[in-house]
């Protein structure tokens, strides 16, 4: 309980929360909530990535390298709590999540162009 909360407002929370985990489509919910906050995440970084690489010409090899001036803190995927994946190429970049599965599926997902796998990565990239 946070301090100066109504203790009514704090056991509505919780029992709203409870009873709420046992609706129906409630995990594909959870997983469109995290699939937003993970594109969130990345679009800040790839705003972040292309104001390095506007300053320096390039973008950088690593994304711990948009510290401290383009970001104050590098995000990490929800999905995995680990970093993001994140390869540069012939002057662009791949840039992804591990999405909902949990498996590091190289980038590939629904809505990558020419993909008809199972994977169900979230990519933002550039051309290669």
């Amino acid at each position: 309980m946070v301090l100066g909360e109504s203790p009514r407002k704090v056991v509505t929370e919780t029992v709203g929360n409870r009873l709420a985990a046992f609706l129906p489509g409630r995990s594909m919910f959870d997983k469109s909530v995290d699939k937003a906050a993970a594109r969130m995440e990345m679009t800040r970084l790839a705003f972040a990535l292309a104001a390095y690489r506007a300053e320096n010409g390039s973008y950088p090899t690593r994304l711990a390298d948009l510290r401290p001036k383009f970001l104050a803190k590098v995000p990490t995927d929800i999905f995995s709590a680990a970093d993001f994946h994140y390869r540069t190429g012939k002057g662009g970049y791949r840039l992804w999540s591990i999405g909902p599965n949990g498996v590091d599926d190289g980038g590939q997902g629904q809505g990558v162009e020419d993909y008809e796998g199972d994977g169900d990565d979230l990519l933002v990239a550039t051309p290669e």
